[in-house]
């Protein structure tokens, strides 16, 4: 298990390298940029306060728990199919013990669903579960290690389908030295995405 603590926040992760439920292990375990990300929301939680917030990639769903417990008014985790066992296990262990901790009131909860990049009807649904069919925020981290050029492609295809004009998209990835790196930029860049990159603590 993975033991977080910021602030007033306690949340507590569990991991599991399940082939079963992920080929590649990448959804089993919590990853650098993941909590680098978590730090920088905790230190500017209006970033998320009262914002219907979707999470790709989420793995673990660490991100997406940090942000219902920042005030968010909605979160919905995604990854895919054989990943959500142990994402929705996580979300229920902490909402429940979040339950506990106010008096039965969790606060903003979380929900699960799978989204595959590049599939329209997914990227549909995942908007349907936001009040109004719209997404003020999207996350994750360290979505663009070891993929490709046409992975990148998908991923920013789900992107433009679920955001509006003024929506915020936050990624925080973990810098390799990889070619891949560049690549998401450029390929983010001719699909009339504008990036700005920030170093993080």
């Amino acid at each position: 298990n993975f033991l977080i603590r910021r602030r007033t926040h306690q949340i507590e992760i569990e991991q599991g390298w399940n082939p079963q439920q992920r080929m590649d292990g990448t959804g089993a375990c919590v990853w650098d940029a993941a909590i680098t990300l978590c730090d920088h929301l905790c230190e500017r939680p209006q970033l998320v306060e009262g914002r219907r917030v979707v999470e790709l990639g989420s793995g673990c769903g660490v991100l997406s728990i940090v942000a219902a417990r920042l005030g968010a008014r909605c979160v919905h985790a995604t990854d895919l199919e054989q990943a959500l066992l142990l994402l929705a296990r996580n979300v229920w262990l902490n909402e429940a013990a979040a339950g506990q901790a106010q008096g039965g009131d969790a606060g903003g909860g979380v929900t699960v669903g799978c989204c595959n990049w590049g599939n329209a009807l997914h990227a549909k649904c995942v908007r349907a579960q936001c009040p109004g069919e719209r997404v003020d925020l999207i996350l994750g981290s360290d979505l663009v290690y070891r993929q490709d050029r046409t992975t990148f492609v998908a991923l920013l295809t789900t992107l433009a389908e679920l955001s509006s004009p003024d929506t915020d998209i936050l990624f925080a990835s973990k810098f390799r030295m990889n070619p891949e790196d560049g690549v998401f930029v450029a390929t983010a860049t001719e699909m009339g995405f504008a990036v700005d990159i920030h170093a993080l603590p």
